[in-house]
């Protein structure tokens, strides 16, 4: 019986270090990129002489929730004072950290989406910042189209005048995402009418 114990035990330390080798492997391996949504808040400043005297001394508040990912194109929803908005970022890239540069390089651009495999619809004239890679929203409805497709999971693929279109690789709508956009009349968190 002893020679049957001190097996059990030679197996159960070599269990034991195989699981820890295997976790420690899965470890190191995983370095797929993991794409949610996160949010913060945020202060408007303007400058410059494209605004006026009264402009530049404004300061609006408000928020923002954007996609994680830095290796997929993705999305940013701002809620500033009550202004609806969204930036697409065409390439992969820190959007966080691009969005909050500055460039005076701006064109207009028309984009249309597709919904899962359904027809492309128009969504009209977009800011694009060549320098940045990004595209803004001009109007609300705009922002609107694309958080819809967030909430109903949809795929959502983008066609731009002169550039390669993308697939956005969103995540499901998260607790930052639910509770973002409530002084724009979005979100769990809005007052209802």
């Amino acid at each position: 019986m002893k020679k049957a114990t001190g097996v059990k035990r030679v197996l159960s330390v070599a269990a034991l270090a195989l699981v820890v080798a295997n976790t420690i492997a899965f470890a190191q391996d995983d370095t797929t990129d993991t794409n949610t949504w996160e949010s913060f808040d945020m202060t408007m400043h303007y400058s410059g002489n494209a605004y006026t005297k009264k402009r530049r001394a404004t300061i609006d508040k408000g928020e923002v929730v954007h996609t994680t990912s830095d290796t997929s194109s993705g999305l940013m929803f701002s809620c500033l004072e009550g202004h609806f908005m969204v930036g697409i970022s065409w390439k992969p890239q820190d959007l966080r950290a691009t969005f909050g540069e500055t460039s005076k390089r701006r064109k207009g651009k028309n984009i249309d989406m597709r919904l899962d495999d359904s027809e492309k619809k128009k969504l009209g004239l977009w800011i694009y910042k060549p320098s940045l890679g990004t595209a803004s929203s001009r109007k609300r409805w705009q922002a609107a189209k694309l958080y819809n497709a967030v909430v109903r999971q949809q795929k959502v693929t983008l066609y731009m005048d002169g550039k390669k279109s993308i697939t956005l690789d969103l995540p499901k709508a998260n607790r930052a995402f639910a509770n973002f956009g409530a002084k724009c009349g979005i979100g769990k968190l809005a007052k209802k009418k």
